[in-house]
């Protein structure tokens, strides 16, 4: 049976020696790193773009792109990245941004409504009768938040990332990393003055 994005995760193994045996060709291997970050990449992906069934697809490019890394540093002679895990994440959060650009793009070419950035930014009114989860609500307020805020919040405050390591990932300075956390989480008190702590 296909492992679906929200079965618990396998124990942790070592990335790195699982990709490097899948740049020296072992499929099994990159089957087993493909496995141990399906879950923590697709949840980046789903908080960042709201949307389960696009996440899914965002997750599948990046392990796409990264086979294809692989077999080229093979070729190349160069060595598998050093934090495995930092380069998929920044490379599903680059996705992300890929995907919410082009989300922007096709509704403006294909949509009979004008593009208006201010109405796709508008939060819409929470329903405090409805069934909702606060992850779900919160999920989907994070989702709304500007491009550069969304990264940050997502691996610090929801990924259990420190600062220095989401910085990593990011490629930004500690301290960048702390005022959009900061900012982020600023916004959404405002958007849902009631939510609980982030």
């Amino acid at each position: 049976m296909a492992k679906r994005p929200l079965d618990p995760p396998e124990p942790m193994t070592d990335s790195l020696a699982l990709a490097a045996q899948a740049a020296a060709g072992d499929k099994a291997a990159y089957g087993a790193l493909m496995r141990q970050w399906q879950q923590p990449l697709w949840r980046i992906a789903k908080r960042y773009t709201g949307d389960a069934g696009e996440s899914e697809d965002i997750v599948q490019e990046v392990f796409v792109a990264f086979w294809r890394t692989l077999t080229k540093l093979e070729t190349a002679g160069s060595s598998v990245p050093r934090d495995v895990g930092a380069f998929l994440r920044r490379a599903t959060l680059n996705a992300c941004r890929d995907w919410s650009r082009g989300r922007a793009v096709r509704g403006f070419f294909f949509s009979a409504i004008p593009f208006d950035p201010a109405r796709d930014q508008a939060t819409p009114q929470l329903d405090p009768t409805s069934q909702t989860t606060d992850l779900e609500t919160l999920e989907h307020l994070i989702a709304q938040l500007p491009t550069g805020l969304k990264g940050p919040l997502i691996l610090c405050a929801l990924e259990g990332l420190g600062q220095k390591e989401a910085a990593v990932v990011l490629g930004l300075s500690q301290k960048a990393v702390e005022a959009r956390v900061a900012r982020a989480k600023q916004m959404l008190r405002k958007k849902w003055p009631i939510a609980p702590t982030v």
